[in-house]
């Protein structure tokens, strides 16, 4: 039985690829490289896992989106993210965490299940945000989606970008709660499937040490709200440095957050008072440099410097990479290096995986 439904799928796959013509570019197959470590340490649905998945209603129109991440050369953090989307009747899919570009649209070239390659324009998304970088999207989403639907993994790059490949597990996409949401969008008789994440309890009041450099805090403030944070010393390979720390985890709003802490007052120039953008160069294992405008916030003795918007996949770049490495010039910060896999191995990484809920 096993066998005839992976025929099927194969048949439904290729009969539906037959029918959508796209052009196909002659050449070898689309390979990803081997990078290190394969496999992300932190899982946990919902903020964390593999596929995430969002379901609403906002007046009277309907929302779903499942995403999911995979590792990519060239895209922000070296982490891009596929999204398949019904909004209101209408399907969209889209890849987010590009690098910046002036062009209105992209060949984006693809192969599902070893297939041959093919290529498409898709458009480009020209309102930039921090959490998401440049986005594109199918001109022909629903014919990109039947084409992928009973497909097992693809293989996705945006060469003009120097993007990927990257690559996805579409069997895993495919699978989720809302699934029918996706395959029946647009249908009127349809009354999309709500998907409700049950609240769990976070721990709380909890207090340790993973290791000589990290450790962790949970704290109860007023009204049961829960602060959790992991935080690390940073090492200097090859000289001595500020003492600062780098502090992720889960606000009490429910939000992710990335800052460095223990900054000294006294790298401050002229003008600086006040809650202000400031330039910041990190580096996630081994994808490109990355330059960014953090957020300075002077407190009574030290100084704090917290990422934007962008802190949510910053965070996921992180849980999928060894190290980090950060260089604040302003505060004579070089190179500041952060081992990743403990800050997401302690006893309250629970807190972290379901922030928000």
């Amino acid at each position: 039985m096993v066998g005839h439904v992976a025929t099927l799928r194969l048949f439904l796959a290729t009969l539906v690829g037959a029918v959508f013509l796209v052009s196909a570019c002659s050449g070898s197959d689309l390979h990803v490289p081997n990078t290190s470590p394969a496999e992300p340490t932190l899982i946990g649905p919902p903020a964390f896992g593999e596929v995430s998945i969002w379901a609403w209603v906002d007046n009277e129109r309907h929302y779903t989106n499942v995403s999911t991440p995979a590792r990519a050369s060239g895209a922000r953090y070296g982490l891009t993210l596929l999204n398949v989307q019904c909004a209101n009747g209408e399907r969209d899919i889209s890849l987010e965490m590009l690098p910046s570009t002036s062009r209105d649209s992209l060949p984006v070239r693809w192969q599902i299940d070893g297939s041959s390659v093919e290529q498409q324009t898709w458009d480009v998304d020209q309102v930039y945000a921090a959490s998401t970088g440049y986005i594109v999207h199918a001109r022909e989403p629903s014919d990109v989606f039947d084409v992928w639907r009973y497909a097992d993994y693809l293989v996705i790059e945006v060469p003009e970008l120097d993007v990927g490949p990257a690559e996805f597990d579409l069997l895993r996409l495919f699978s989720t709660e809302v699934q029918e949401n996706l395959d029946r969008c647009g249908e009127e008789t349809f009354a999309p499937i709500s998907y409700d994440v049950v609240d769990r309890r976070p721990q709380m009041d909890v207090k340790g040490r993973y290791d000589e450099r990290t450790q962790y805090e949970v704290e109860v403030l007023s009204g049961n709200r829960v602060l959790t944070t992991i935080m690390q010393a940073a090492s200097y390979d090859d000289r001595d440095g500020p003492p600062i720390a780098l502090q992720i985890g889960c606000n009490p709003s429910g939000d992710v957050k990335v800052s460095l802490v223990n900054l000294s007052r006294q790298g401050l120039t002229s003008g600086a008072a006040g809650i202000q953008p400031r330039h910041v160069t990190l580096r996630i294992g081994d994808s490109a440099v990355e330059s960014e405008q953090w957020i300075l916030y002077p407190l009574a003795d030290r100084v704090e410097l917290r990422a934007q918007e962008s802190a949510f996949m910053l965070v996921q770049a992180m849980a999928r990479s060894q190290s980090l490495v950060i260089s604040v010039p302003e505060f004579e910060i070089w190179s500041a290096r952060f081992d990743l896999p403990p800050m997401f191995s302690t006893p309250v990484q629970e807190n972290l995986n379901y922030c928000g809920h």
